[in-house]
């Protein structure tokens, strides 16, 4: 629950005030006005223009035509962030040297919450549409990758995390395969821990298949995934990636501690 400035009821360090500012500025579409973010965040127009000029003389904001926009230097920061994750780094060599999956769009992925954040990727000889790039978070609850990580969490976290979905007013549906109950999710999840793979057929995209594995240990959730067309998501097809799939897990799973 954000603080309240403006009836003066218990102030927010200012560390936390900014990084809510950040937080509102993406949610806002990128770009905002400081009298939008003042609604935004429940804070007097003055903090606003405070606490942007200072994110601005770091660099981490900056003023456009439109409004406030997020710095370069958040860019900056957050490419060299994910390059000295040692499970990143090792994700494209290891990638790469996994024969069937060569010409693949395979991704890792990290759980956060409800959501995947996309880590690195490494495009295959096909175009295929994704709902996120590397760097940007979507639902974990329709796509593979997230099914894999939320297939292995402990029973009550997991219930924690639904009975949380459930009070924000339910799953996300981003096409008409995506699974519209708390219920038909679960089942999903504990089909995924039995066979030991998750798979998302066109739940997020129309058209598009992607298949994922867990990796294994590591201080948080991560998983690797194959995305393509959803007409190659043959039986033969999905048994050869999802065993390419866990060689690669397991090759990480010695750097994601």
């Amino acid at each position: 629950m954000l603080t309240n400035e403006k009836t003066r009821v218990a102030p927010v360090p200012a560390i936390h005030r900014m990084v809510l500012m950040l937080e509102a500025i993406d949610g806002l579409g990128g770009v905002a006005t400081v009298t939008q973010l003042a609604d935004a965040t429940d804070l007097a127009k003055s903090s606003v223009s405070n606490l942007l000029t200072s994110l601005s003389s770091a660099g981490l904001v900056r003023r456009t035509h439109a409004g406030w926009a997020l710095g370069l230097r958040l860019i900056e920061l957050g490419h060299s962030s994910l390059d000295r994750l040692t499970v990143v780094s090792h994700f494209q060599p290891i990638v790469r040297s996994t024969t069937p999956l060569r010409h693949e769009y395979v991704r890792l992925a990290a759980l956060d919450g409800a959501d995947v954040l996309y880590l690195a990727e490494r495009r295959g000889s096909e175009v295929v549409r994704v709902s996120a790039a590397v760097g940007e978070r979507t639902s974990a609850y329709s796509t593979a990758v997230g099914k894999a990580m939320l297939a292995g969490l402990p029973s009550n976290v997991l219930d924690d995390r639904l009975a949380a979905a459930e009070a924000r007013g339910g799953l996300p549906l981003r096409t008409n395969r995506s699974h519209a109950t708390i219920e038909a999710l679960v089942d999903d999840l504990r089909a995924t821990a039995q066979r030991g793979f998750a798979i998302d057929l066109e739940e997020s995209v129309v058209g598009v298949a992607c298949l994922a594995v867990r990796v294994p240990g590591g201080a948080s959730p991560c998983a690797v995934g194959v995305t393509l067309p959803s007409r190659r998501a043959t039986n033969d097809v999905v048994h050869g990636l999802v065993t390419a799939l866990e060689a690669v897990a397991s090759r990480l799973a010695v750097h994601a501690q």
